[in-house]
């Protein structure tokens, strides 16, 4: 009887051991099996099916509108990455790539109407009138610049220029010219005005400055002033020298589109 009795409780103490014994290996060994999911592997089961039942994709509310549906589209694409990137699991990672893959092909088809809709309709086809291919972007580019000198010879009728110098400045003797065939090309009259008697080739004759000069801040030569008599209107055209390219595009920003 005490044999039997003895044997029990061995039995029982062994047992015991034996669980106290397994036990911390079959908690190490599922720490080592879940070890992808890094120091977030504490979880408890309770908050990991909370995040599973999060991944399946929220019902869309009826009667909502685009604007609210984008909203709640991009809400859901800033969940699934912030969850991924916080819990990098495989299935988080997998669940934000499969999201944004469809942004993706979405965008595409977008694109896709975006361009069939202009082939049915011209009149929304931006390079139809400013052409981006090389063929398209010469003829625009001549047909610019046709326009672009028909307006500058009609500013000849109500434009003219005051072109200040000084007789030993070398820079107002390198834009002298430039000045001539400008004016010639388009038609605009040139004064002439010198600020210390000095002339020049192209302006052998200038005027003398009366006191114009001051009066309009002329502190540097060469200055380029575009006047309209009628309107007094006084626009500086260059300060310096410039080519006949930069002196019809200021020309053309400050006085073609007025």
């Amino acid at each position: 009887m005490f044999n039997k009795f003895n044997a029990t409780l061995i039995s029982g103490v062994l047992t015991c051991l034996i669980f106290l014994w397994v036990r911390p290996l079959l908690a190490e060994d599922s720490f080592y099996k879940r070890r992808a999911e890094g120091w977030h592997w504490y979880e408890d089961r309770k908050n990991e099916e909370k995040y599973k039942e999060k991944q399946k994709t929220p019902q869309t509310p009826q009667n909502i509108t685009p604007s609210q549906l984008l909203k709640l589209y991009q809400k859901e694409l800033e969940r699934r990455l912030h969850l991924a990137i916080f819990f990098p699991t495989l299935e988080n990672v997998r669940a934000y790539q499969e999201f944004q893959k469809d942004l993706m092909e979405r965008g595409q088809l977008f694109a896709d109407r975006w361009m069939q809709s202009i082939y049915h309709n011209p009149h929304l086809d931006f390079t139809s009138k400013y052409p981006i291919n090389q063929v398209g972007r010469h003829t625009y580019i001549d047909e610019e610049n046709k326009l672009k000198r028909a307006k500058l010879k009609a500013l000849s009728n109500s434009y003219g220029f005051f072109f200040f110098f000084k007789g030993d400045c070398p820079y107002c003797h390198t834009f002298s010219p430039i000045v001539k065939r400008f004016a010639a090309r388009y038609g605009w009259a040139v004064k002439a005005v010198s600020l210390d008697g000095g002339k020049l080739k192209e302006y052998p004759k200038p005027l003398l400055d009366n006191g114009i000069a001051e009066k309009l801040s002329i502190t540097q030569v060469p200055a380029l002033i575009a006047v309209n008599p009628k309107t007094q209107t006084l626009l500086p055209i260059s300060y310096g020298i410039s080519s006949e390219d930069e002196m019809e595009s200021r020309i053309m920003t400050l006085i073609g589109k007025l």
